[in-house]
Formats: C-alpha cells, sequence, structure tokens
C-alpha cells in the first residue's frame, strides 16, 4: 500500500465543486408531485435515471424543463393517479411516486418496479408503511394499487431499515392528517 505524506503549515484557500447526488435527486423530484406551483431544483446530475424520473413526473401531470443541471418544475395541474408501466419497470426509483401520489390524491395504481441489477429488493415495506397510514394494498396483474380516502399519521416500525422505504413512507405522510413516526 503506497504512503501520502503531508506537509502542513499552509493555509488551505480555494473551492471545489461538489456534484449533484442521483440518489438524493430522484426522491427529490418525486416529492414535488406534493407541491403545487412552481419549483426550482438546482444541482441535479444529468443522468438517464433523472431523465427517467423527469418523463415519470411529465405523464403524471407535471410539467418540467431541465437545463443546465437544473430542473424547473411547474405542478399545476390535477396529477394523474396511475404511473406509466413502461416507466416504473424501467427504473426502481419510479416506485418513489407511489407515496406521492396516494396521499395527494387517494388512490395511486403503480406498476411494480424493475430496473435493479443488484439482486431481489422488494417493496413490501413500501407497502406496509402505506397500510400503516390507512391505505388500503391490492396487488394484481403486475401493478399495486393503493387507496385511501385520507391516510392518518401513525407509528410504523419497519422489519429492517430501508431508506427508500423510509423516503416513500416520508412523502406519504406529509398530507397525512396527525404524526407520523418511522423506526428502524
Amino acid at each position: 500500500m503506497g504512503k501520502l505524506k503531508i506537509i502542513g503549515g499552509e493555509k488551505l484557500k480555494g473551492t471545489v465543486p461538489v456534484s449533484g447526488a442521483k440518489n438524493a435527486a430522484l426522491p427529490i423530484l418525486a416529492a414535488t408531485i406534493l407541491l403545487e406551483g412552481h419549483c426550482q431544483i438546482t444541482n441535479v446530475p444529468h443522468l438517464r435515471d433523472i431523465i427517467s424520473i423527469i418523463k415519470m413526473l411529465n405523464a403524471l401531470g407535471v410539467r418540467t424543463e431541465y437545463t443546465d443541471n437544473t430542473v424547473n418544475i411547474w405542478n399545476t395541474k390535477k396529477i394523474r393517479h396511475i404511473a406509466p408501466y413502461e416507466l416504473v419497470t424501467a427504473m426502481r426509483a419510479s416506485f418513489f411516486v407511489a407515496g406521492p401520489i396516494l396521499t395527494k390524491t387517494g388512490y395511486a395504481k403503480v406498476p411494480l418496479p424493475g430496473g435493479c441489477s443488484i439482486g431481489t429488493r422488494p417493496v413490501d415495506l413500501h407497502l406496509k408503511g402505506f397500510e400503516a397510514l390507512g391505505a388500503k394494498v391490492d396487488i394484481e396483474h403486475g401493478f399495486v394499487q393503493l387507496k385511501a380516502k385520507r391516510l392518518i399519521g401513525n407509528t410504523y416500525r419497519m422489519d429492517f431499515p430501508s431508506v427508500g422505504a423510509t423516503e416513500n413512507i416520508l412523502m406519504a405522510a406529509t398530507l397525512a392528517k396527525g404524526t407520523t413516526v418511522i423506526e428502524n
């Protein structure tokens, strides 16, 4: 193993640009379904998955413009409650739209996600969390159907930690009545 020898005594100065993170940008973009009006998200990396989630937003009725690592979003129409099969099955992170659509419209029909090349990663923690908030969950013919007149805050303890499930349940809980606590 090589060595790195640092000789100090001098002040460091300068700037280091930090690029955006795909795994942060994807749930942030999905969360814009919850908003009304215009918002702008900057430092969004130009990657295929980002383009896919932007296409998903457009398909759901959200207008977007993406230039120079900045996404402008206008959410001024009624959100469509059915996520397009070809977009969700192409990228696992597209399932992030389930929670926001459910809490905003009371009904979401989202295909089971695809696009994961690192093995099986089921969405059961997401679905159990939605159920804990009062949603009725049905799975048939490769689609998850979520229904709730209004989600109600609750305590949900995950079987094991999951960043994606936490993000999706948090988005669903934002418009729920009451307080939600997610454990583990």
